[in-house]
């Protein structure tokens, strides 16, 4: 039997707003590959499980300082 995966689409508004970053900042990283896009017809979609890793692949290990 298998199991069902549940597949969340963002628009490309939605996605900025997620990221908080502005629409061109979003297609930039699209156009540099950080992102990938899911086009249907012509609509533009993002994958919320892309979106996900992109944020935890781009978390960088936070510096302590001298105590």
């Amino acid at each position: 039997m298998e199991t069902e995966k549940n597949i969340r689409l963002l628009t490309a508004r939605e996605t900025a707003s997620l990221l908080r970053i502005s629409l061109s900042g979003l297609w930039r990283l699209q156009k540099d590959k950080k992102i990938k896009v899911v086009k249907i017809g012509r609509r533009a979609l993002f994958d919320q499980a892309d979106i996900e890793r992109f944020i935890n692949e781009s978390k960088r290990p936070q510096r302590i300082g001298k105590i």
